[in-house]
């Protein structure tokens, strides 16, 4: 019981740490899901725009549950320390690292669920859906397809966010960026295109192929925080 006032209590810092992050964040969601529909519905859907359109659903659906303009994610995050002067604080607190670390996954979650509805709601209802062969159940497949995915992100993220100086985490961000750059390319040439194969999927597949999808995100989120417990217990954030 005392854990989870704690927890609590931990959440609500994250959330006022936040600040106007929340407006940002659900601006920038809703502006990407009008991105996404012209991407979606080139005139001219070329290799190009097939390739724009993935690397473009990768970035934003890895990165929803992430706050922007926030004291953790602000201009220059990256050379401010915000998170090691944040986990500097909480460790002297009289809180465990679990608690710490359950209470920021609690938190990412939250917004998780909340970016998401900002991001793919919108791209049901301005989108022309019927030039596309997805129903409204299929879409909801094709969309925890992507939220799986965007799960899975999440935990490697917030594994480094809790382990890693933000340099190093930094560095690792923009490794991740070119490798998603290479990967999708390849399959471009390969003549795999991941939203159309997706949709495609989510077409044939009633309700397996996003459950499994799902499933291995929460898998991988729950692994992450296991190790982030034992990396931030061995962290100096100082």
């Amino acid at each position: 019981m005392f854990m989870w006032k704690n927890v609590r209590f931990l959440i609500k810092y994250e959330s006022v740490r936040t600040g106007w992050g929340w407006l940002w964040t659900t601006i920038f969601y809703f502006f990407f899901s009008l991105t996404t529909v012209s991407l979606l519905y080139s005139q001219s859907y070329t290799l190009f725009t097939r390739f724009a359109a993935d690397i473009f659903f990768l970035a934003v659906t890895g990165t929803i549950g992430f706050t922007f303009m926030s004291r953790d994610y602000g201009s220059n995050w990256w050379k401010s320390h915000a998170l090691s002067k944040k986990l500097t604080l909480l460790k002297s607190l009289p809180v465990t690292t679990f608690e710490i670390v359950f209470s920021r996954y609690i938190a990412y979650l939250l917004v998780f669920v909340i970016m998401s509805l900002v991001y793919f709601v919108p791209l049901y209802f301005i989108s022309q859906w019927e030039l596309l062969p997805l129903t409204r159940e299929q879409y909801i497949s094709f969309v925890f397809i992507w939220l799986g995915y965007s799960l899975a992100c999440g935990g490697l993220y917030l594994l480094m966010e809790l382990s890693l100086k933000e340099r190093t985490y930094f560095i690792c961000c923009v490794i991740h960026m070119f490798l998603l750059i290479f990967v999708v390319a390849g399959l471009q040439l390969a003549g795999i295109h991941l939203v159309e194969e997706s949709m495609e999927l989510a077409g044939k597949s009633s309700i397996l192929a996003p459950l499994i999808s799902i499933a291995v995100g929460g898998v991988i989120q729950a692994v992450c925080l296991r190790i982030s417990v034992r990396r931030l217990d061995w962290r100096d954030a100082s």
